[in-house]
């Protein structure tokens, strides 16, 4: 049966001095100290005392908030201490487990520790019953809405990458073929309607000293325009007949705005730029 010690100070400021005189006097076989907030679980010294400790032993200390990061902390080494028969001698405080007074005193702290969490336990459950009537939910909001997903897959119909759908969207590549699954198995896969569209575009330099456009143009039939079947109207003319796939008007501007983008990036690599227009075939629309 030893006398095991254990001194801690909030920061590295703050002296031991005192609390390990006290622990001296106390005739302890075994000393653990640190200077590390009681508020923190990581305490390595406090650790290896818990771990020291033997049944029989008696654990000494200046004052209870030395030990615990709480009162509910406190009913847990309380509980412990009960089982494997661990005194607890708290010096300035006149606790004294291993006599019946002192292990009342503690007992009550113990007590009343566990009384307040069991209070607070069911306020919280009530709490989140209540909210839970009111419609109010819990968590991080899903990142995948069912919106979300039909628009991931209409734009995957449409042509656009994987890669391109993860950063329009900002997600990972493995959410963006959840979201596309997600609509298969659904058997909610959106109607798609077909149309086509005539493309007038320019390409040109930024001034006479660059010499990309017609690098440009190439680059953008070739890897561009082909995602939408792209038929050149004339050998050395300037229009396209373009074949979109869309699940609704919304979802045709956006396409054709994002085309329009692509093509100014890529003129732009080569201090270019491009102007364009686009008209649908049969109706008056055109962007």
């Amino acid at each position: 049966m030893s006398r095991i010690g254990y001194a801690r100070v909030s920061s590295t400021g703050q002296s031991l001095e005192v609390q390990l005189e006290k622990l001296s006097k106390a005739q302890c076989d075994r000393t653990y100290q640190e200077k590390r907030s009681g508020r923190t679980a990581e305490r390595p010294e406090f650790q290896a005392c818990m771990n020291y400790l033997r049944k029989g032993d008696t654990l000494v200390i200046t004052r209870l908030d030395r030990l615990a990061r709480s009162v509910v902390h406190l009913a847990q080494l309380a509980k412990r201490f009960q089982q494997e028969s661990i005194d607890l001698l708290v010096l300035d405080q006149n606790i004294d487990t291993s006599t019946s007074t002192g292990r009342l005193m503690f007992n009550m702290l113990a007590s009343i520790a566990e009384f307040e969490n069991d209070l607070r336990t069911e306020r919280q459950a009530e709490g989140i019953a209540k909210a839970k009537e009111n419609g109010v939910k819990f968590g991080r909001p899903p990142k995948l809405t069912d919106a979300k997903c039909q628009e991931i897959y209409s734009r995957r119909m449409s042509g656009v990458t994987i890669g391109q759908l993860a950063k329009e969207f900002r997600l990972g590549e493995a959410t963006i073929y959840r979201a596309l699954n997600t609509v298969k198995k659904s058997g909610s896969i959106p109607e798609l309607k077909t149309t086509r569209v005539i493309l007038w575009l320019q390409v040109e330099n930024n001034s006479k000293f660059v010499r990309g456009k017609g690098k440009s143009r190439q680059q953008i039939e070739d890897y561009i325009l082909c995602d939408y079947d792209a038929k050149k109207l004339e050998k050395d003319g300037w229009e396209y007949e373009l074949t979109f796939q869309y699940t609704d008007d919304e979802d045709l501007e956006q396409q054709i705005y994002d085309l329009s983008a692509e093509m100014s990036n890529e003129a732009d690599l080569r201090n270019g730029f491009v102007e364009c227009n686009f008209s649908e075939v049969g109706t008056d629309r055109s962007w």
